[in-house]
């Protein structure tokens, strides 16, 4: 298991990076990613988007080259959310890590965890939806899913992707 996490971090990272996102960090099977902290990002919602395509585009290529001989298929569940947030080190003078805290963060995690039970590999905040360009929008434009209970929040409208019915994911990056 360690071979296929390490092979599909192997092939996300670059793709993050190409779209300006930064590491936060490794969690078993998940992965954190800033965009906008700590190097400020001109447009961190695209980036995020944009690296959320290239992640999928990247799985089906893995799943077909390089897990097959595991007998598995690794599949993604995606959160995006956008806004304010704390950064920086935090832990002790034995240990610290850098890391990102606030709202945004955990509405984040939330979504992924609910993209799981909606069937949508990528789901984000409506309001990081509305942010993404006119130029993106038409290569793929997030579904409207209205609002949806948040586990330790208010509900959050959210909208989903790819669309409803669209199964050539990996044709728009």
């Amino acid at each position: 298991m360690l071979d296929v996490l390490n092979r599909y971090y192997g092939v996300v990272t670059p793709i993050v990076h190409f779209h300006g996102g930064t590491i936060d960090n490794f969690r078993g099977d998940g992965i954190m990613v800033m965009f906008g902290a700590p190097e400020p990002h001109a447009a961190p919602c695209e980036g995020a988007f944009r690296a959320a395509r290239g992640i999928l585009a990247a799985l089906e290529e893995l799943n077909r080259t390089q897990v097959a001989g595991y007998e598995v298929s690794l599949s993604v569940a995606i959160g995006l959310a956008y806004g304010e947030a704390v950064f920086g080190d935090l832990g002790s003078v034995d240990r610290k890590d850098f890391t990102a805290l606030g709202d945004a963060v955990n509405v984040a995690a939330r979504l992924q965890d609910l993209a799981k039970s909606l069937g949508f590999p990528v789901l984000m905040t409506a309001a990081f939806a509305a942010s993404l360009s006119p130029a993106t929008r038409a290569e793929g434009a997030p579904e409207d899913l209205g609002d949806a209970p948040i586990k330790g929040h208010s509900s959050v409208a959210i909208a989903g992707w790819p669309p409803s019915g669209r199964t050539d994911r990996a044709a728009v990056e």
